[in-house]
């Protein structure tokens, strides 16, 4: 039922089975995983991240306890305490690389880094991605490292660095090709796109998103085809362009409604508002 998304029946079947069986910390992981993605990070907490320790911790189970102090972290990081999920995430990635676990450890750190970058430590945020990217070319694992570059472009937009955006992007795009990640080279396009859009590179982002587009149409990613054409018709409203834009714009919306995508939506209703404003309508 989780793997297929089907959450509130995992939770259902779940709780039946934490009452009959309350030494069962993998159910109680999952209890917390789902809060979480829920956004209740106290109630992760408080009602099934705390048992599931305690389960894991009288089995002697280390990989457990790892994997339930990460969702610690993550829990502290949704309801706004970044002392203690930082804490967290640290000790999960101690836990986990004492174990052997380089791509858990990886994965911890990232978490970890992003806590850093937001709290605006980035000499921090850095050096733990830094310690990241290490774990994760000591595992030759160049999907791992593509999905670092990207994190660390993604700390460079926030703080308005594009040329040291441009470089973790163009990273990230170069190991996705080499990979032959259909689905990671399009999210890559957009990324370094949008980059180049921010310093005047307008007929490279044009290139990107285009490719982007072509790719997410032939995989089917709606989403991605939907982030394509809204780039697109931004392209075509700064050239003036503007029954172009028009048109990318329709085809996002029709895209972004049948997936239901309630904000995208929100965000294309005033771009066809500004289109409708230099069209003089």
């Amino acid at each position: 039922l989780e793997t297929a998304g089907r959450h509130a029946e995992a939770n259902v079947e779940l709780s039946s089975l934490v009452a009959t069986d309350p030494q069962n910390g993998e159910a109680w992981l999952l209890l917390g995983q789902n809060a979480i993605r829920a956004g209740e990070g106290q109630r992760a907490i408080d009602d099934y991240l705390t048992p599931a320790r305690l389960a894991f911790n009288r089995l002697d189970h280390v990989r457990g306890e790892a994997d339930v102090v990460n969702a610690l972290g993550a829990a502290f990081e949704l309801i706004g305490d970044p002392a203690r999920a930082a804490a967290h995430f640290r000790d999960a990635a101690a836990l986990r690389e004492r174990l052997g676990d380089a791509r858990g450890a990886a994965g911890s750190l990232r978490n970890l880094a992003w806590v850093d970058a937001v709290g605006g430590r980035h000499a921090d945020a850095d050096a733990t991605l830094a310690e990241a990217r290490r774990l994760a070319s000591a595992m030759d694992d160049p999907a791992l490292e593509a999905d670092i570059a990207t994190d660390a472009g993604l700390m460079a937009e926030e703080r308005g660095l594009w040329t040291k955006a441009l470089g973790h992007y163009r990273e990230a795009l170069s190991m996705r090709r080499a990979l032959g990640q259909l689905e990671g080279v399009g999210e890559a396009s957009l990324n370094l796109g949008f980059a180049l859009v921010q310093t005047g590179s307008f007929a490279d982002a044009r290139s990107l998103f285009e490719e982007a587009e072509r790719i997410s149409t032939g995989t089917g990613d709606r989403i991605g085809r939907v982030r394509s054409l809204h780039a697109l018709a931004s392209l075509d409203l700064r050239a003036d362009a503007i029954d172009a834009a028009a048109a990318r714009i329709e085809q996002a919306m029709h895209l972004a409604t049948e997936t239901n995508l309630v904000p995208v939506r929100a965000v294309l209703h005033v771009e066809q508002s500004r289109i409708a404003r230099r069209s003089g309508d």
